[in-house]
């Protein structure tokens, strides 16, 4: 036997706020029993692992409304309209931290399994300060900058956000 899609029969938006919407949809499963998800449907967005030269990760510290708690996480975020994933991620980067440095793009992954989002990855070397913070309304970041070694152990013990991304940019640049 071997998996197949599931026929989607409806779609409907039951809640939109702050470019976030959860959508029902409606699907039959190949056995013929008819089953309904609620997916999240989001901007595609973009992580960077942005590095110093001397082996300091960039991190935006943050209070998130999720789990109720100050996080570390990778400066990024949407994607704007037309907009590629190398020029938002330096944007973002810059916005959220004052820094600026040479990306590479490291590839993509699915946000979550219940999202048909796409967070881009980005690898970016070099990073210094360059402006200061350009916060949206809705931000409150403070800028820090983390030891390679204990950013290593964050994402080892699940205490950031985006452990997947910061593992795929630290294998694409070897430095697990």
């Amino acid at each position: 036997m071997s998996i197949r899609p599931w026929k989607e029969r409806s779609r409907e938006t039951v809640f939109s706020k702050y470019s976030r919407s959860i959508v029902k949809v409606e699907y039959e499963m190949p056995n013929g029993k008819i089953a309904d998800y609620y997916i999240r449907d989001e901007q595609n967005s973009v992580a960077c692992l942005a590095l110093t030269n001397n082996n300091m990760v960039i991190c935006a510290k943050q209070f998130r409304p999720g789990p109720s708690t100050i996080l570390y996480e990778l400066p990024g975020g949407a994607i704007d309209e037309n907009e590629d994933p190398i020029t938002a991620g330096l944007r973002e980067l810059q916005e959220e931290t004052g820094y600026i440095g040479t990306p590479t793009y490291v590839g993509q992954c699915y946000s979550c399994a219940y999202s048909q989002a796409i967070k881009h990855v980005l690898f970016v070397q070099n990073c210094h300060p360059h402006t200061s913070q350009s916060l949206d309304e809705f931000e409150d970041i403070e800028a820090c900058e983390i030891p390679l070694p204990e950013f290593r152990q964050l994402l080892r013990y699940g205490q950031i956000s985006d452990v997947h991304i910061g593992y795929m940019a630290l294998d694409f640049a070897q430095l697990l």
